[in-house]
Protein backbone atom coordinates (compact mmCIF):
# COMPACT_ATOMS: atom_id res chain seq x y z
CA UNK A 1 0.00 0.00 0.00
CA UNK A 2 1.24 3.25 -0.92
CA UNK A 3 0.86 6.42 0.91
CA UNK A 4 1.15 10.22 -1.21
CA UNK A 5 -0.01 13.53 -1.12
CA UNK A 6 0.88 14.19 2.56
CA UNK A 7 2.61 16.52 4.21
CA UNK A 8 5.71 13.70 4.49
CA UNK A 9 5.13 12.82 0.85
CA UNK A 10 9.32 12.80 -0.04
CA UNK A 11 9.43 10.08 3.03
CA UNK A 12 6.28 8.25 1.13
CA UNK A 13 8.09 8.61 -2.32
CA UNK A 14 11.15 7.59 -0.48
CA UNK A 15 9.70 4.32 0.75
CA UNK A 16 8.28 3.44 -2.54
CA UNK A 17 11.23 3.85 -4.77
CA UNK A 18 13.48 1.71 -1.66
CA UNK A 19 11.27 -1.23 -2.77
CA UNK A 20 11.91 -0.88 -6.68
CA UNK A 21 15.58 -2.20 -7.94
CA UNK A 22 17.87 -0.08 -8.18
CA UNK A 23 18.47 -1.33 -12.09
CA UNK A 24 15.30 -0.71 -12.67
CA UNK A 25 14.00 2.05 -15.08
CA UNK A 26 11.20 3.47 -14.48
CA UNK A 27 8.42 5.75 -15.81
CA UNK A 28 6.59 8.42 -13.84
CA UNK A 29 3.93 10.93 -15.40
CA UNK A 30 1.55 13.63 -14.65
CA UNK A 31 2.52 15.02 -11.31
CA UNK A 32 1.68 18.45 -10.07
CA UNK A 33 4.46 20.82 -8.95
CA UNK A 34 4.40 19.88 -5.09
CA UNK A 35 4.64 16.15 -5.34
CA UNK A 36 7.13 17.00 -8.42
CA UNK A 37 8.88 18.99 -5.38
CA UNK A 38 8.44 15.75 -3.07
CA UNK A 39 9.72 13.27 -5.88
CA UNK A 40 12.77 14.77 -6.55
CA UNK A 41 13.60 15.36 -3.17
CA UNK A 42 13.33 11.76 -2.33
CA UNK A 43 15.24 10.42 -5.02
CA UNK A 44 17.76 13.04 -4.15
CA UNK A 45 18.30 10.49 -1.20
CA UNK A 46 19.39 7.34 -2.89
CA UNK A 47 23.11 6.64 -3.41
CA UNK A 48 22.41 4.58 -6.18
CA UNK A 49 18.70 5.05 -7.35
CA UNK A 50 17.11 3.82 -10.48
CA UNK A 51 16.76 5.76 -13.59
CA UNK A 52 13.68 7.87 -14.01
CA UNK A 53 11.87 9.17 -17.00
CA UNK A 54 9.36 11.81 -15.87
CA UNK A 55 6.78 13.25 -17.97
CA UNK A 56 4.65 16.37 -16.68
CA UNK A 57 3.00 19.34 -17.94
CA UNK A 58 5.50 22.14 -18.95
CA UNK A 59 4.06 24.63 -16.53
CA UNK A 60 4.65 22.05 -13.79
CA UNK A 61 8.63 22.09 -14.65
CA UNK A 62 8.84 25.52 -14.98
CA UNK A 63 7.55 26.47 -11.58
CA UNK A 64 10.30 23.72 -10.23
CA UNK A 65 13.14 25.96 -12.42
CA UNK A 66 12.14 28.81 -10.59
CA UNK A 67 12.74 27.55 -7.32
CA UNK A 68 17.14 27.16 -7.44
CA UNK A 69 16.60 25.11 -4.47
CA UNK A 70 15.06 22.11 -5.86
CA UNK A 71 15.50 22.48 -9.50
CA UNK A 72 19.58 21.83 -8.70
CA UNK A 73 18.85 18.80 -7.01
CA UNK A 74 17.08 17.68 -10.47
CA UNK A 75 20.26 19.42 -12.63
CA UNK A 76 22.19 16.68 -10.33
CA UNK A 77 20.35 13.87 -11.15
CA UNK A 78 20.07 15.27 -14.69
CA UNK A 79 23.67 15.41 -14.68
CA UNK A 80 24.64 11.62 -13.16
CA UNK A 81 21.96 10.34 -15.70
CA UNK A 82 19.80 9.41 -13.39
CA UNK A 83 16.95 11.42 -14.19
CA UNK A 84 15.60 12.99 -17.76
CA UNK A 85 12.64 15.24 -17.65
CA UNK A 86 10.29 16.08 -20.55
CA UNK A 87 7.61 18.42 -20.88
CA UNK A 88 3.83 18.22 -22.68
CA UNK A 89 1.48 21.07 -22.84
CA UNK A 90 -1.41 17.84 -22.38
CA UNK A 91 -3.03 17.32 -19.47
CA UNK A 92 -1.86 13.75 -18.02
CA UNK A 93 -5.67 11.95 -16.93
CA UNK A 94 -3.45 9.68 -15.16
CA UNK A 95 -0.46 9.91 -12.47
CA UNK A 96 0.99 6.77 -12.88
CA UNK A 97 4.57 5.17 -12.15
CA UNK A 98 5.65 2.38 -13.93
CA UNK A 99 8.26 -0.15 -13.27
CA UNK A 100 9.61 -3.31 -15.11
CA UNK A 101 6.36 -5.12 -13.83
CA UNK A 102 4.39 -2.98 -11.94
CA UNK A 103 2.04 0.06 -12.89
CA UNK A 104 1.25 2.20 -9.52
CA UNK A 105 -1.23 5.12 -9.21
CA UNK A 106 -0.19 8.07 -7.67
CA UNK A 107 -2.98 9.52 -6.07
CA UNK A 108 -2.58 12.86 -4.12
CA UNK A 109 -4.40 13.53 -1.00
CA UNK A 110 -4.24 12.84 3.03
CA UNK A 111 -4.52 9.07 3.73
CA UNK A 112 -5.33 7.87 0.65
CA UNK A 113 -3.76 4.60 -0.25
CA UNK A 114 -3.68 2.95 -3.71
CA UNK A 115 -2.30 -0.69 -4.66
CA UNK A 116 0.07 -1.89 -7.39
CA UNK A 117 -1.26 -3.29 -10.33
CA UNK A 118 0.91 -6.07 -11.15
CA UNK A 119 -1.00 -8.15 -13.97
CA UNK A 120 1.56 -8.69 -16.60
CA UNK A 121 -1.10 -7.64 -19.89
CA UNK A 122 -2.29 -4.71 -18.08
CA UNK A 123 1.40 -3.55 -17.21
CA UNK A 124 2.81 -4.26 -20.67
CA UNK A 125 -0.17 -2.33 -22.21
CA UNK A 126 0.83 0.62 -19.54
CA UNK A 127 4.39 0.41 -20.26
CA UNK A 128 3.47 0.99 -24.25
CA UNK A 129 1.10 3.83 -23.93
CA UNK A 130 3.63 5.56 -21.84
CA UNK A 131 6.35 4.77 -23.99
CA UNK A 132 4.23 6.72 -26.61
CA UNK A 133 3.15 9.27 -24.36
CA UNK A 134 7.34 10.01 -23.93
CA UNK A 135 8.48 9.69 -27.36
CA UNK A 136 6.18 12.31 -28.49
CA UNK A 137 7.81 15.14 -26.12
CA UNK A 138 11.38 16.77 -25.97
CA UNK A 139 13.75 17.17 -23.04
CA UNK A 140 12.93 20.09 -20.90
CA UNK A 141 15.79 22.52 -20.37
CA UNK A 142 16.29 23.41 -16.42
CA UNK A 143 18.84 26.11 -17.71
CA UNK A 144 19.95 25.55 -13.66
CA UNK A 145 23.84 24.38 -13.22
CA UNK A 146 24.02 21.33 -10.71
CA UNK A 147 24.06 22.16 -7.06
CA UNK A 148 26.93 19.58 -6.52
CA UNK A 149 28.95 21.68 -9.23
CA UNK A 150 28.04 25.03 -7.88
CA UNK A 151 29.64 23.83 -4.16
CA UNK A 152 32.67 22.82 -5.92
CA UNK A 153 33.51 25.47 -8.09
CA UNK A 154 32.81 27.90 -5.29
CA UNK A 155 35.41 25.93 -3.36
CA UNK A 156 37.56 26.44 -6.20
CA UNK A 157 37.03 29.75 -7.45
CA UNK A 158 36.25 31.79 -4.12
CA UNK A 159 37.31 30.15 -0.93
CA UNK A 160 36.01 27.42 1.20
CA UNK A 161 34.36 29.88 3.72
CA UNK A 162 32.68 31.32 0.81
CA UNK A 163 30.98 27.83 -0.04
CA UNK A 164 30.17 26.72 3.41
CA UNK A 165 28.50 29.72 4.16
CA UNK A 166 26.47 30.05 0.61
CA UNK A 167 25.16 26.08 1.04
CA UNK A 168 24.39 26.66 4.84
CA UNK A 169 22.02 29.81 3.61
CA UNK A 170 20.57 27.73 0.58
CA UNK A 171 19.93 24.93 2.71
CA UNK A 172 18.63 26.95 5.57
CA UNK A 173 16.20 29.28 3.42
CA UNK A 174 14.45 26.08 1.70
CA UNK A 175 13.43 27.65 -1.30
CA UNK A 176 14.34 30.45 -3.26
CA UNK A 177 10.59 30.96 -5.08
CA UNK A 178 9.41 34.20 -5.06
CA UNK A 179 7.75 35.76 -2.20
CA UNK A 180 10.33 34.75 0.42
CA UNK A 181 12.40 37.52 0.06
CA UNK A 182 10.48 40.37 -2.23
CA UNK A 183 10.91 43.80 -1.72
CA UNK A 184 8.01 46.37 -2.32
CA UNK A 185 9.05 46.50 -6.43
CA UNK A 186 8.92 42.72 -6.15
CA UNK A 187 12.64 42.18 -6.09
CA UNK A 188 13.82 38.82 -4.72
CA UNK A 189 16.95 39.48 -2.60
CA UNK A 190 17.04 36.06 -1.29
CA UNK A 191 16.74 34.17 -4.54
CA UNK A 192 20.27 32.05 -5.53
CA UNK A 193 21.99 35.17 -6.95
CA UNK A 194 20.85 37.54 -3.82
CA UNK A 195 21.95 34.51 -0.88
CA UNK A 196 25.26 34.57 -3.19
CA UNK A 197 25.50 38.02 -2.59
CA UNK A 198 25.10 38.22 0.89
CA UNK A 199 28.01 35.07 1.79
CA UNK A 200 29.79 36.86 -0.65
CA UNK A 201 30.02 40.11 1.39
CA UNK A 202 30.51 38.15 4.78
CA UNK A 203 33.54 36.93 3.83
CA UNK A 204 34.39 39.87 1.76
CA UNK A 205 34.64 38.72 -2.11
CA UNK A 206 35.18 40.80 -5.05
CA UNK A 207 31.82 41.19 -7.01
CA UNK A 208 34.31 41.09 -9.85
CA UNK A 209 35.23 37.15 -9.26
CA UNK A 210 31.74 36.38 -7.75
CA UNK A 211 30.14 37.54 -10.41
CA UNK A 212 32.38 36.09 -13.27
CA UNK A 213 31.92 32.77 -11.03
CA UNK A 214 28.45 32.95 -11.49
CA UNK A 215 28.60 33.46 -15.23
CA UNK A 216 30.91 30.81 -15.81
CA UNK A 217 28.73 27.80 -14.36
CA UNK A 218 25.35 29.38 -15.89
CA UNK A 219 23.73 30.57 -12.29
CA UNK A 220 23.32 34.06 -13.49
CA UNK A 221 24.81 36.72 -15.57
CA UNK A 222 27.60 39.35 -14.59
CA UNK A 223 24.39 41.97 -15.40
CA UNK A 224 22.45 39.90 -12.74
CA UNK A 225 24.57 40.06 -10.26
CA UNK A 226 25.37 43.42 -10.69
CA UNK A 227 22.05 44.95 -10.56
CA UNK A 228 20.81 42.53 -7.57
CA UNK A 229 23.92 44.05 -6.00
CA UNK A 230 22.50 47.34 -6.73
CA UNK A 231 18.96 46.16 -4.91
CA UNK A 232 20.96 45.00 -1.67
CA UNK A 233 22.60 48.24 -1.22
CA UNK A 234 19.47 50.19 -1.89
CA UNK A 235 18.26 48.68 1.24
CA UNK A 236 21.15 48.45 3.14
CA UNK A 237 22.29 44.95 3.49
CA UNK A 238 25.70 45.46 1.70
CA UNK A 239 28.09 48.18 1.15
CA UNK A 240 31.19 48.10 -1.40
CA UNK A 241 34.41 50.05 -1.17
CA UNK A 242 36.62 50.11 -4.20
CA UNK A 243 40.14 47.81 -4.58
CA UNK A 244 42.24 49.71 -7.12
CA UNK A 245 43.98 47.47 -9.75
CA UNK A 246 47.17 48.00 -11.82
CA UNK A 247 44.81 48.88 -15.09
CA UNK A 248 41.34 49.57 -15.30
CA UNK A 249 38.55 50.46 -13.05
CA UNK A 250 39.05 49.54 -9.68
CA UNK A 251 36.71 46.34 -8.37
CA UNK A 252 34.15 46.33 -6.09
CA UNK A 253 34.62 44.56 -2.41
CA UNK A 254 31.34 43.18 -0.88
CA UNK A 255 30.93 44.50 2.55
CA UNK A 256 28.23 43.55 4.57
CA UNK A 257 26.32 45.89 6.68
CA UNK A 258 27.80 46.70 10.18
CA UNK A 259 24.12 45.73 11.64
CA UNK A 260 24.51 42.09 10.27
CA UNK A 261 27.96 41.02 11.44
CA UNK A 262 26.29 39.91 14.27
CA UNK A 263 24.53 37.22 12.55
CA UNK A 264 25.45 33.99 11.26
CA UNK A 265 25.37 32.36 8.16
CA UNK A 266 22.23 30.68 9.03
CA UNK A 267 20.45 33.36 10.57
CA UNK A 268 21.43 36.20 8.04
CA UNK A 269 18.50 34.84 5.42
CA UNK A 270 15.98 35.68 7.79
CA UNK A 271 17.21 38.61 9.17
CA UNK A 272 17.07 40.15 5.95
CA UNK A 273 13.88 38.79 5.04
CA UNK A 274 12.42 40.06 8.67
CA UNK A 275 13.47 43.97 7.68
CA UNK A 276 12.04 43.43 4.53
CA UNK A 277 8.41 42.50 5.42
CA UNK A 278 8.87 44.89 8.56
CA UNK A 279 9.75 47.40 6.14
CA UNK A 280 6.56 46.90 3.88
CA UNK A 281 4.04 47.13 6.72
Amino acid sequence: MTLLGSPTAAASYRTLLSDIDSSSNIFVGGLREQSTEAFINALDMFDDPPAVRFLTNGSVLKWMRRDFHVASLAADLTASDTLVLRDTEDDIENTLLVTDDSAIPLIAGDGQTVTPETDSEYVEAIQQHCSNAWEKHTEFNLRTPPRSRVYETLAEQLSDDMQSDYQTMLEEIGSTRSGRGETQDGDNLLNEVGLALLSGARQTELLYDLSNWGDRISLASRATFSRLKSKLEEHDFLETEKVPIEVGRPRQRLLLAERLHKFDADELPYAVRDELENSSD
